[in-house]
């Protein structure tokens, strides 16, 4: 108070005021104080309030997200276990027609019905690791690829994914385009263009897939469509994870960053054109490889004759065509139906055993578990798994580590058998060193 006088005495108050205007102007002052006082007040409670909202709204927001985060892993570990289900299965029909194939001979009229059964089998192969890839638990597996042979093989499932509204149109390459890419994961990238191209589209139109070559060391894969395209703003934000121009609910967001991820891991670029109106071009750049190395297969099953092979599988259909396939390859075969039947097997057989063929996933003794089980009997034993399974990490990826072969179902006959003679060899070797 004695700061605000001595201020209004030299400052404010005219010189010869009267008392009754020197308290005038005194209380004027305390007025305006009141009212700065109130203001500052104001603004504080008013920043407070703001910081409390947006501190209410990013609890709210990483709440959402990690419910996102959890649905979408709890649908990854669904999708996963389908596919391994889905692997058993095949497992089962492929033996079942390759079995079939051998006893009738390739001259007999139910030969074609059995190719194209095994034929099916690949493709669904191919969809378990597409399902395996969503889930984030599919093994990168590069390898050369045809990419014009992906695209045209493709274009069939894209087809009904799409519906009738919408005419694809294909521009494959003159030859072979060689690419190094996992196959399952660059259709993966194929189906999602293909996807959004069509939600473009909404009244239908015509999607345009090519396979060009535009420079010297690379093959260029465009996805064209004529839709409703997208602004400049959209198009520098459509790679980050959770960015979409689709309404949330039905769309995540991670199509395309997922895409940009896996073309990258090729050794390629993905990059978007596109105008409001006038549609979109998505461009995938992928590097050319030499053409791989034409192998001609040839059969093994008579190499494995007499062998004593032990089976483990916990599923008894997977476990009854795999028998049924090393029986007809001339193996003698012993079945047990988890680890520890296996383990006393092992126990009660008077002769060693020559090779392991296992199961990954299994009640009771399994993985690594089941590896130290079965080398504390015989160790010098060379162990063969399968899975349905190809996670990254895990039990797979444990027994990979320790230097374990570990095979993917449904497997063929072919490369079962290819498959134990590599693993006796290798033990021949290392007993012979």
């Amino acid at each position: 108070m004695l700061a605000i006088w001595q201020f209004l005495e030299t400052q404010m108050i005219p010189p010869n005021t009267d008392a009754t205007g020197v308290f005038g102007w005194f209380f004027a002052a305390l007025a305006v104080l009141a009212a700065v006082t109130a203001f500052a007040i104001a603004r504080t409670t008013k920043a407070k309030l703001l910081a409390e909202l947006r501190a209410r709204a990013d609890h709210d927001t990483m709440i959402t997200a990690q419910q996102k985060e959890l649905r979408l892993a709890s649908i990854g570990n669904l999708a996963a276990g389908i596919a391994h289900d889905l692997n058993n299965l095949l497992t089962v029909v492929s033996g079942a027609a390759e079995i079939a194939q051998q006893i009738l001979g390739e001259q007999h009229e139910a030969s074609e019905l059995l190719l194209e059964i095994q034929t099916a089998v690949q493709r669904g192969s191919r969809f378990t690791q597409q399902i395996q890839t969503f889930a984030s638990k599919q093994n990168y597996n590069p390898q050369p690829v045809d990419l014009g042979s992906v695209v045209g093989e493709l274009s069939p499932m894209l087809q009904r994914m799409l519906g009738r509204a919408i005419t694809m149109q294909l521009l494959p390459p003159k030859e072979c385009a060689w690419v190094t890419a996992d196959r399952a994961q660059l259709e993966q990238v194929l189906l999602s263009l293909g996807q959004n191209a069509g939600d473009a589209m909404p009244q239908g139109g015509t999607l345009r897939i090519e396979v060009v070559t535009t420079l010297p060391l690379v093959y260029t894969l465009r996805v064209i469509d004529h839709g409703c395209g997208m602004s400049k703003d959209a198009q520098e934000h459509v790679f980050e994870p959770f960015f979409t121009t689709k309404h949330r609910s039905r769309n995540h967001g991670l199509g395309l960053a997922t895409s940009y991820g896996i073309v990258k891991r090729f050794g390629g670029s993905i990059g978007i054109e596109s105008r409001e109106g006038s549609g979109t071009t998505v461009t995938v750049t992928l590097p050319r490889i030499r053409a791989p190395r034409t192998v001609v297969a040839t059969t093994h099953v008579a190499s494995i004759k007499n062998c004593t092979v032990l089976l483990i599988d916990d599923h008894e259909a997977v476990r009854c065509a795999l028998q049924q396939m090393l029986t007809a390859m001339g193996a003698s075969v012993i079945a047990a139906i988890d680890g520890d039947d296996a383990i006393a097997n092992m126990h009660e057989l008077k002769t060693p055993i020559d090779i392991i063929i296992s199961d990954v996933v299994m009640p009771g003794l399994q993985g690594t578990h089941l590896v130290d089980a079965i080398l504390a009997v015989q160790p010098d034993v060379p162990i063969l798994f399968l899975s349905g399974y190809a996670d990254l990490e895990g039990p797979c990826s444990r027994l990979r580590d320790r230097g374990f072969v570990v095979l993917p179902k449904p497997v063929s006959a072919e490369a079962l058998a290819a498959a134990v003679l590599k693993s006796l060899a290798t033990r021949t070797a290392v007993s012979a060193s």
